[in-house]
């Protein structure tokens, strides 16, 4: 009878140290919206967000939406990214955005943007992170 609570105790502190290790690597949900010089983004629409932790050895991204939002993903669309922290990197978008016409329109000039310098946090929560972009000052000749 001892003998099988032991057992009972032996299997339960494996389950939970299982279950502990396991909490590190479920991602939570993040998204937000990315702002150049203080507007919402558009014009970056269809070019991607990536968080990148070195310390976790973990990444994710997701793309910029028409209106400047993004959603973060990890193994899968959507699913989020490990609580850490994280640089923040934002790419624009490859192809330019052709008009009714198939000309090329004013959004799709090439951006040039100072990317972030400081690191973000992801919580084990649902995470809104904004991302602030400033264009880059062409130097005067």
């Amino acid at each position: 009878m001892i003998r099988a609570w032991l057992w009972v105790g032996i299997g339960s502190a494996v389950l939970l140290a299982a279950a502990g290790c396991s909490g590190g690597s479920t991602p939570y949900p993040v998204h937000g919206i990315v702002y150049l010089d203080g507007e919402p983004a558009k014009e970056l629409a269809g070019g991607t967000v990536t968080f990148n932790s070195p310390e976790l050895h973990k990444s994710a991204s997701g793309q910029i939406q028409a209106d400047g939002s993004y959603r973060l993903g990890s193994t899968k669309k959507d699913d989020g990214a490990i609580p850490g922290k994280y640089q923040v990197s934002v790419s624009p978008p490859e192809n330019p955005s052709r008009g009714e016409r198939g000309r090329a329109t004013a959004a799709s000039t090439p951006v040039s943007f100072e990317e972030p310098k400081d690191m973000v946090s992801v919580e084990k929560t649902t995470n809104d992170i904004p991302i602030q972009l400033k264009r880059k000052i062409k130097a005067g000749r």
